[in-house]
């Protein structure tokens, strides 16, 4: 039997739905990073990132 602390960590990336997407095309030039960060639950580095992609920047 494996002991689950052997096993490798593997990082779980939260999957931006439509709804994540538009609260961020209407908030992304009202409210502060870290103020969307908390309502979306992600980090400054993955809004950053979605933006860029989604050309709010």
């Amino acid at each position: 039997m494996v002991d689950a602390d052997q096993l490798p960590t593997a990082k779980y990336h939260k999957r931006w739905t439509l709804k994540d997407d538009e609260f961020l095309c209407k908030f992304y030039n009202e409210m502060l990073n870290r103020d969307i960060d908390r309502a979306l639950g992600r980090s400054t580095q993955a809004i950053q990132c979605r933006a860029k992609k989604l050309g709010l920047l």
